[in-house]
Order: C-alpha cells, then sequence, then structure tokens
C-alpha cells in the first residue's frame, strides 16, 4: 500500500479567557475559529513554499488533523486547538490519463499511480516570522468573527486587538516532525489525542487522592495543602464547577479532520 511520508508540523491555539467562555457554549464560534485557524496557517503555508510560488492558488491544499481539546493542565475547562498539519502544500495537477494497453497488474495498480501522479508536495520554510504573522492575522480575524456572531462589542474588540504580549492569544508552532520520524510522528499524535487525566499524574497520599498538575494552572488551585497539585474528593465530580468534573465531561472529546472550508469568509 502507497504510505507516503511527510514533515509534520503541531500548531496550537489558545485565546483570551473571555473568548474561552463562548467557544465553550457556542458550538458556531467554535467551528468558526477552527476553520478561520486553519485557513490562516495555508494561506501561511502557501506563502512559504518556493516550490508554489507559480501555482494556482486554488490548487493547493492543507493536510491537517484538528484536536479540540477541552481542558488545561490543572484539569480546568480551556477550550483550545492543536492541529497537527503537514508542513506543506499539495497542489493538484491536471489529471494523467493511463494508456489502455497499459500493462499494470490490476485496475488498483492504475488508480494508485495516477494518484500518486496528480498530486505534488510543496515543503515549507517556516520561521518566527511567519508564525508571528499568524499569530497577528488569527488574532484579528477571531475577533472580528466574535463581533458579527454578537459576543463581542466593536469597542471591546478594538481594546483587545491593542494589548500588549498578544492579549492572551497564544499560536505556537515549535514542534516540528521530519518526514522519516514515524515514531515521533506516533508520540506527537498521541499527544494530542490524550484524555484529561494522566494516570502517572494520580496518587494517593495518606486518605488524599492526589493529582499532580502539569505546567501551571489557569485556574487558582482549590487547595494548598500540596503545592502545584490537586486534592481531589469524592463528590469533585458531582459540582460543576470542580476541575473534576471539567475533566470527566471532556474525555469523549473526538479526534476530527477537517478540510479547509469556505466558512470563514465574513471574517476576513
Amino acid at each position: 500500500m502507497y504510505s507516503p511520508a511527510w514533515p509534520v508540523r503541531q500548531w496550537v491555539l489558545s485565546v483570551p479567557k473571555r473568548l474561552r467562555y463562548y467557544l465553550q457554549r457556542d458550538k458556531g464560534a467554535l467551528n468558526a475559529a477552527l476553520r478561520i485557524f486553519l485557513r490562516v496557517v495555508q494561506q501561511s503555508l502557501q506563502a512559504h513554499c518556493p516550490g508554489a510560488d507559480k501555482a494556482d492558488p486554488a490548487s493547493l491544499h492543507l493536510g491537517a488533523v484538528a484536536f479540540i481539546h477541552r481542558f488545561g493542565s490543572s484539569l480546568n475547562t480551556h477550550v483550545h486547538f492543536h492541529v497537527c498539519v503537514v508542513d506543506g502544500v499539495f497542489e493538484a495537477l491536471p489529471d494523467v490519463q493511463s494508456d489502455s494497453d497499459s500493462d499494470s497488474d490490476s485496475d488498483s495498480d492504475l488508480a494508485e499511480s495516477a494518484n500518486a501522479a496528480s498530486i505534488t508536495f510543496h515543503p515549507a520554510q517556516i520561521d518566527d516570522a511567519a508564525i508571528a504573522a499568524v499569530h497577528a492575522n488569527v488574532r484579528k480575524r477571531l475577533l472580528r468573527a466574535f463581533v458579527a456572531r454578537g459576543h463581542l462589542e466593536s469597542h471591546d474588540a478594538k481594546d483587545m486587538a491593542g494589548y500588549a504580549h498578544g492579549g492572551g492569544f497564544s499560536v505556537d508552532a515549535g514542534v516540528r516532525i521530519e518526514a522519516a520520524d514515524r515514531a515521533g510522528l506516533e508520540r506527537l499524535l498521541r499527544y494530542c489525542a490524550r484524555p484529561p487525566f494522566a494516570l502517572d499524574r494520580l496518587k494517593q497520599r495518606g486518605a488524599d487522592l492526589v493529582y499532580r498538575c502539569g505546567k501551571g494552572h489557569a485556574e487558582p488551585l482549590p487547595s494548598s495543602k500540596y503545592a502545584g497539585e490537586l486534592v481531589l474528593t469524592p463528590t469533585g465530580a458531582n459540582q460543576p464547577h470542580r476541575p473534576a468534573r471539567a475533566a470527566s465531561q471532556t474525555q469523549a472529546t473526538p479526534t476530527i479532520a477537517l478540510p479547509v472550508g469556505r466558512a470563514d469568509r465574513a471574517y476576513r
């Protein structure tokens, strides 16, 4: 079976807490945000693929798998996106017509050969400046989208666009897996598809069930008994605003593959 290998880059988008509320509760806003993110990433890849500079933009396509995370490292509610993107663009070439007297072994071989010949891959050259441009563009378009959906007033969006240090928007694309590193790609996909709870962070200390949090905390911890850790209680999962409750509601978050559509045109 034809199994090509291409380099893959992880793109991560996080938005300010004020906007996470709407991503959590408005499916339309969630879908629009993801499509805008994918569209901007695709445009950046097209602009940074030297081999595709003379190609028709309509023939260039993105390859990506998106993961919607609804939790943070401290089991808090935190909607954000992890997207594994093939680090380049695919160009659709004119269809290749096979001769009727071809000596291929089977029709499936013919189809596979034609498909391989009608698509070419152009690798991208993404640097820090390109990532910064994606950040600025996504920030501008998302604020416009939230105004269009009635979640922000125009003057609030204008203020948020001027906040320093990214204004709570974060775009990271520092993880890149080389084409030949299939084990690295598997680790990345497993990381993106992970559930909220990590069993190796869950410990019992006496009568306490303790969960060690990740890099930082998006919300104050309910207990200071153990620094950087959560003390879970049997009733925690039944209380709507407790971290364990948020995590239990997001374990079934699906992994989705999305083509870049045209739903974000109104927000350009």
